[in-house]
C-alpha cells in the first residue's frame, strides 16, 4: 500500500527511479505502446527513451511561480522522459475557460491537470461524447501504482467510476483520520475546571453543564455575557445541529440520510429528528444555545474567542481553526467533547468513511492525446511514494526529508518523512505543484511529529488522539452510512434539483423548530407534507435506486 507502515523506507523510491530521459531499456524492458512509442515495462524508468512531449492544461496552485521551471516539474520530466508544454488556466477563470473549450470540443490539450478540472458529471458526460479517454484498459495494461491503489481501496474504484463503467479521470485521496468523525464540539475545560464540574457524559448532563455556564460566571468578569454553546453558518461542521442532534437521530449534517438494513431513511422525518428538535428548542429557549447561532458567520464566530475575554462554553467546529485565527494560543482552553447519551442511551458520532475523502477529477486524458498510454504512464507515476512527497512538498533533503530511525508520527506510529520548509501549509516557491496533481497520500499520520505550535501539522497530534479516544469509540457502523453516489446523467439534473431542495428546506426548517418560529407539536405534520410536496418519496426513489445499483 502506498505509503504504508510496513514499507521500507525509501524503498519505492530507490525501485522507481531507475535513471534518467534518455537512457537506453535493457532487453526485454521496453514495449510498444498502442501509439508506437517504445516505452519500458510498466513501473520503470523512464517511460520513453525518447522524450515525448505532453500539451496539458493545468490549474496550477496559488504557491505556483512558474510551471514551466517549477522544480518539480523538472524532476518529474528527468524521471519520466516525458516534457511538458503548459497552458496555465489562470485560477480566476479556470472554469469558465475548461468548460468553453469542452462544449465546443475545439482546443483540446491532450491532459487536463488539476484541483477539480472536471466534476464526475462532466467526466461521465464528455467521456461518454469520446472527448475524455476511458482509463480501464491503461490501468490493466500500464498501471503499478493507481492499480495497486485500486486493489487496496476498491471503494474508491467504485467512487472513480462512471455509471457507464468506465474511469475517465483520476482523483485525489488524501486518508485523513480525524476527518472521519468530524462533526465535533470543543468544550471550554477552564470554565469547567472551575466550577468543579465533570465533562457531560449525557444531555441531562450536557444541560446541566451549559446552565452553569450561563449562570455562574466562569470567565470572571462580573457580566453575565456567557455564552454557553455556538457554532456558525459557515466553516467545517459547525452548524449547532450537527452534534445536538445525534443523541436523538443519525445527523451527517450533509444529506441526513442513512441506511437502515440497506434501506434509505431520510433522519429529518422520524419521531427521533422530532425529540432533538424539541430538546434544542428547550435549550434555546432557556439561553443555553446562542441566538447567534443560526446567523453568524465563521469569523464573526471568532470574535468571542479572540477578543480580551472569552466568551464561548462550547463551540461546534470540526477543527479548532474553524473558531480561532491562533490555534495554538486561543484555542488552549478548548477540548473535546465525546458525543452524549440520549435519553434512549444513543451515544453516536457520524462516520464518514475513507471513502468520502476521495475527489475525482483531477487528470484527464482527451482524445486529442497523441501518446494517451504515456499520459496515463505520467500521471501513474504520480502516485508513486517518491513522486507524490517531491510534487506536493518539492526537493528531497531541501523541502523534505525521510524521517530518522526513532521518529514517529501522531499515531506513535515510526514516520515516513519529515517536511522542511512549507509555512503553515504553503510550499516553497516554485519548489512544488502543491495540490495541482492526483495522489494518495496520509500526511498528517505519516508526518514526522513537530513540537512546534507554528507548525500546520502541530494541531493533528491533538487531533488524532481526541478522534481515537474520545470519537472513534462512539462512531456510527459502516453499514449505517451511505457511500458516495453516482446518480445517472438522466436522472442528475432532477436529483440535484430535489437534493438542493430538500436539504435547503430541512436546514431552514432546523433552525426554525429550534428558535420557536415552528412548534415540534402543532407544526410538525405541515413540516411532513411540504416535504411531500417538494418531492421526498422520489428523492429518496433515486437515492435507494442508485446504491442498490452500484452497492447491493
Amino acid at each position: 500500500m502506498l505509503f504504508s507502515r510496513t514499507i521500507a523506507v525509501g524503498a519505492i523510491a530507490a525501485l522507481l527511479s531507475l535513471g534518467a530521459a534518455g537512457a537506453v531499456f535493457a532487453a526485454g524492458e521496453e514495449e510498444a505502446g498502442a501509439s508506437g512509442v517504445m516505452m519500458s515495462a510498466a513501473g520503470v524508468l523512464p517511460i520513453v527513451d525518447e522524450t515525448v512531449t505532453l500539451h496539458v492544461a493545468a490549474i496550477p496552485h496559488a504557491t505556483v511561480e512558474d510551471l514551466t521551471t517549477n522544480y518539480a516539474t523538472e524532476w518529474l520530466e528527468q524521471q519520466t522522459g516525458v516534457h511538458v508544454e503548459w497552458n496555465v488556466l489562470p485560477r480566476k477563470d479556470a472554469r469558465q475557460k475548461i468548460n468553453l473549450m469542452l462544449t465546443s470540443a475545439t482546443d483540446l490539450p491532450d491532459v487536463f491537470l488539476g484541483n477539480g478540472v472536471v466534476t464526475p458529471e462532466q467526466a461521465t458526460l464528455y467521456g461518454g461524447q469520446g472527448l475524455f479517454l476511458p482509463l480501464n484498459d491503461f490501468i490493466d495494461q500500464y498501471s503499478t501504482e493507481v492499480k495497486r491503489f485500486f486493489e487496496e481501496n476498491p471503494l474508491i474504484r467504485k467512487v472513480g467510476t462512471s455509471p457507464d463503467g468506465n474511469i475517465y479521470s483520476l482523483g485525489n485521496y488524501d486518508l485523513c483520520y480525524h476527518c472521519y468523525y468530524s462533526q465535533r464540539v470543543w468544550y471550554n475545560k477552564t470554565w469547567l475546571d472551575k466550577l468543579g464540574l465533570e465533562v457531560p457524559q449525557t444531555t441531562d448532563e450536557l444541560y446541566a453543564v451549559l446552565t452553569a455556564f450561563k449562570t455562574q460566571d466562569p470567565n470572571g468578569n462580573g457580566r453575565a455575557d456567557e455564552v454557553p454553546f455556538t457554532g456558525a453558518t459557515t466553516g467545517w461542521n459547525t452548524t449547532l445541529d450537527g452534534y445536538l442532534m445525534n443523541p436523538f437521530e443519525y445527523n451527517d449534517a450533509r444529506d441526513r440520510l442513512y441506511l437502515d438494513g440497506g434501506a434509505v431513511v431520510a433522519a429529518f422525518t422520524t419521531d427521533g429528528w422530532r425529540d432533538g428538535l424539541r430538546w434544542m428548542n428547550q435549550m434555546y429557549e432557556e439561553g443555553l444555545i446562542d441566538q447567534e447561532g443560526f446567523t453568524q458567520d465563521q469569523n464573526q464566530m471568532k470574535q468571542g474567542v479572540e477578543g480580551e475575554t472569552v466568551l464561548y462554553g462550547a463551540i461546534a467546529a470540526g477543527v479548532p481553526a474553524a473558531f480561532s485565527l491562533n490555534e495554538g494560543e486561543a484555542t488552549k482552553h478548548y477540548y473535546l467533547l465525546p458525543p452524549v447519551a440520549g435519553p434512549s442511551g444513543l451515544r453516536r458520532t457520524p462516520f464518514f468513511p475513507p471513502a468520502h475523502g476521495f475527489r475525482n477529477g483531477r487528470f484527464v486524458i482527451t482524445r486529442e492525446a497523441e501518446h494517451p498510454e504515456v499520459a496515463f504512464r505520467w500521471a501513474d507515476y504520480m502516485y508513486a511514494e517518491e513522486a507524490t512527497l517531491t510534487l506536493y512538498f518539492g526537493e528531497q533533503g531541501v523541502d523534505w526529508k525521510y524521517s530518522e530511525p526513532g521518529e514517529v508520527g501522531v499515531d506513535d506510529e515510526p514516520a515516513l518523512f519529515e517536511e522542511l520548509t512549507m509555512v503553515r501549509g504553503v510550499p516553497g516557491q516554485n519548489q512544488a505543484w502543491s495540490h495541482m496533481s492526483p495522489r494518495h497520500a496520509s500526511w498528517a499520520i505519516i508526518q514526522s511529529r513537530t513540537t512546534d505550535p507554528a507548525d500546520i501539522w502541530y494541531i493533528e497530534k491533538r487531533l488524532y488522539d481526541a478522534t481515537k479516544n474520545g470519537q472513534e469509540p462512539y462512531g456510527a457502523p459502516e453499514e449505517m452510512v451511505l457511500p458516495p453516489l453516482f446518480v445517472s446523467l438522466t436522472d442528475q439534473q432532477e436529483f440535484n434539483e430535489l437534493r438542493t431542495t430538500i436539504n435547503e428546506f430541512v436546514g431552514e426548517n432546523i433552525a426554525l423548530f429550534v428558535t420557536g418560529k415552528l412548534d415540534p407539536e402543532g407544526d410538525w405534520d405541515a413540516y411532513l407534507a411540504e416535504l411531500d410536496k417538494i418531492g421526498i418519496d422520489r428523492y429518496l426513489e433515486l437515492v435507494q435506486s442508485t446504491y442498490d445499483r452500484d452497492y447491493r
